[in-house]
């Protein structure tokens, strides 16, 4: 079996990250309706949720839609997660397995994956796009309102502006901007809408606008007519949860990679 090279790893873990942190500070807007929570009451309610945990399991899809053009088939997902940090990601294209100790990105239709020790790796990944901050251990996450806040102070702008049910589920609908760095000190703010569910503040439908990011993109590609009317320059990119498993049963070897 051949292996990726460290560099491609590295561009993938930090794709899968570069939706949920960032490094910049927002002020919270007032909530559009009354009797609405603020942001950080919301997330506040998602990480006492996240921390009564010892595991959590969500299957959805990746639904990628490009303006005008066709929108791509959706891609089933699976994300299974325990504290150490533990992870697995699972999607046709790309499997991500995290033990503690290492990270292994395996590509079946390629059938090559790299293994990285988990201390090297976290310490090539810039800061503000490590997500396993967040499930290393709950003493190192700290207290639910803690957390909500650096969470919250990490987005360029939020406010909750209504409701919605999203399979069957009646959800309060957060929207706002991530900050993500782009050449030099540059800023490119990533438009987003989450829906998280009112029982427990967890997210089941993020969608992220990265059409600013594929304009910048297009600046840096080559000036021909042809080429640059076949690019995109709309893209949202949203992730639908159809289920949530709450401490779900894990065999000993679920965060393994086995070749």
């Amino acid at each position: 079996m051949k292996t990726l090279s460290r560099s491609s790893v590295l561009v993938v873990l930090a794709l899968c990250v570069a939706l949920w942190v960032s490094d910049a500070r927002a002020e919270e807007a007032t909530p559009a309706i009354p009797e609405a929570p603020t942001v950080q009451e919301i997330a506040e309610q998602m990480f006492e949720t996240l921390l009564g945990l010892e595991a959590l399991r969500v299957h959805g899809e990746i639904r990628v839609s490009m303006g005008e053009e066709q929108p791509l088939p959706p891609q089933a997902v699976t994300y299974t997660l325990g504290w150490g940090p533990k992870m697995v990601t699972v999607t046709p294209m790309m499997h991500i397995y995290m033990d503690g100790e290492k990270a292994t990105v395996y590509m079946p239709m390629l059938n090559q994956y790299e293994v990285l020790d988990f201390e090297e790796m976290v310490e090539e990944t810039p800061e503000d796009m490590d997500m396993t901050r967040y499930f290393r251990s709950r003493e190192e996450l700290g207290e639910p309102a803690q957390v909500a806040q650096r969470t919250v102070e990490a987005l360029a702008e939020a406010a909750v502006t209504g409701q919605d049910v999203v399979n069957e589920e009646d959800c309060w609908v957060i929207e706002g901007a991530f900050p993500m760095p782009w050449a030099e000190e540059e800023v490119v703010p990533l438009p987003f809408t989450i829906r998280h569910r009112k029982s427990d503040g967890l997210p089941v439908e993020v969608t992220v606008d990265q059409g600013t990011l594929m304009r910048l993109l297009m600046e840096d590609m080559p000036d021909d007519e042809e080429f640059r009317a076949f690019m995109p320059t709309e893209m949202l990119i949203t992730l639908s949860l159809t289920s949530i498993e709450l401490d779900p049963e894990l065999p000993e070897d679920a965060f393994t990679f086995e070749p």
